[in-house]
């Protein structure tokens, strides 16, 4: 049986399945780079005045505290909802929509900083309002998809195992420890965007 169960974990790595995150997140920004580049100029400019609005309203207030809790709610529900669909048999092509869309919003708006702003005032914007929490981020959903797509097909191939391990195995036997981790890594995004990157953007202001 020992054996037997190497031979699978051996077989089933799962090593994979990271490589697929990755391209999926990339493909996901490169998508969302086509899209934006293909818009009209009026679409663009309206949409950037829409993030121009934003970002100035956010570095008109000063201490940017009531930001940072909408950052650590958006992060923290994102690292629940992963690991959720992880705990799901189902969830793996849930789980690679998601991370699609995170990887077409942040290519789209990068490209929209860059279009929308003549000259080096885009990227500005983009190096100091969009980069540096992103530095963070998105290693964050890389490893979360990851860790969440692994233990989805696992629970969708290795279905009768996990089942004699039962609930307490599937969301606290294999998960709990990973999920510290990953909240922790959303609340340090969490203060990167909503402390960061305000401070960086009012040098631009």
């Amino acid at each position: 049986m020992a054996t037997e169960r190497l031979l699978r974990e051996k077989r089933y790595g799962r090593s994979w399945l990271t490589t697929l995150c990755a391209c999926i997140f990339f493909g996901g920004f490169i998508i969302g780079s086509i899209a934006c580049a293909g818009l009209g100029g009026d679409s663009q400019t309206a949409l950037f005045e829409v993030i121009k609005g934003f970002l100035r309203q956010l570095t008109a207030a000063p201490g940017g505290a009531g930001y940072f809790w909408q950052c650590l709610l958006k992060e923290e529900s994102y690292v629940l909802l992963f690991l959720f669909l992880g705990a799901c048999s189902a969830g793996l092509p849930f789980i690679m929509a998601l991370l699609f869309t995170k990887g077409f919003s942040v290519g789209f708006t990068g490209c929209l900083m860059l279009y929308g702003s003549p000259g080096l005032t885009g990227f500005f914007l983009l190096l100091l309002g969009l980069l540096p929490h992103n530095l963070l981020a998105v290693p964050l959903w890389l490893a979360l998809s990851s860790f969440s797509a692994k233990r989805s097909f696992a629970l969708l191939t290795d279905g009768r195992r996990e089942e004699r391990g039962g609930i307490k195995d599937r969301f606290f036997g294999a998960i709990l420890k990973e999920s510290l981790l990953f909240l922790l890594g959303g609340l340090l995004v969490a203060l990167a965007e909503g402390f960061l990157s305000p401070a960086l953007l009012s040098f631009l202001s």
